[in-house]
């Protein structure tokens, strides 16, 4: 088989038996897997040191004029550089993050997105329920075979963070109305009002401070 250079890394490999020469080639496949193999890094911005020693690895920064953006290993008192290709990702410790390369630069590698965290279900059989702090976060749903209600206390009673968050939701016969005790007030659009809509309607309840909550979702329509 013949010499060639191989997809991927750009390795040359399959020597002629009894070729000559071969091993400048053998050491630059040692040189590119030694600096792309779990590569780690000193940094991307900081410019190249005359005196670093041997087995120093750094990023050349992208405003360098020369070799911007390549692999710089210093081997054997010199820089070696090694111009990356798209895709090629590696550890910089000065930063202290991952980094990959898009074709023209060096960019933080993304992070998954994380899944949403799920949130508890309290099912709710009374027809009258007040509001308490173990709610926060989670969502209502109301079972019941009749008529519910929903009570909203004041801050006197429950000290609310603002910003907490409830659902509710009506899975029941119904209906499901959300009202509040002297001093809370609702935050909702003037055609509406603070009943769901129909069955399986949900809203969101959170909490603005002040005994005032905002209300969306699904709800019943205003007079």
């Amino acid at each position: 088989m013949a010499q060639r250079t191989l997809p991927g890394l750009g390795l040359v490999a399959y020597f002629p038996k009894g070729s000559d020469n071969w091993d400048d080639d053998m050491n630059q496949n040692m040189r590119l897997l030694s600096a792309v193999v779990q590569a780690v890094y000193q940094s991307k911005d900081t410019p190249l040191p005359a005196n670093a020693p041997d087995g120093a690895r750094y990023i050349v920064p992208e405003t360098d004029g020369q070799f911007p953006n390549r692999f710089a290993i210093r081997d054997a008192g010199a820089w070696a550089y090694i111009t990356p290709q798209k895709g090629w990702s590696c550890f910089v410790l000065d930063l202290d993050r991952f980094m990959y390369f898009d074709g023209a630069q060096w960019s933080d590698v993304k992070p998954a997105v994380p899944q949403t965290e799920s949130i508890p279900i309290v099912k709710v059989e009374a027809a009258a329920r007040t509001l308490v702090i173990g709610d926060a976060g989670s969502m209502l749903v109301f079972t019941t075979p009749g008529p519910a209600t929903l009570m909203v206390p004041a801050s006197k009673t429950y000290a609310f963070p603002i910003g907490t968050n409830v659902i509710v939701k009506w899975e029941g016969i119904g209906p499901v109305s959300i009202t509040g005790e002297a001093g809370v007030s609702f935050s909702h659009t003037a055609d509406v009002t603070t009943d769901l809509r129909v069955q399986y309607s949900e809203a969101m309840l959170t909490y603005l401070g002040s005994d005032r909550w905002d209300l969306v979702g699904d709800l019943a329509a205003g007079a």
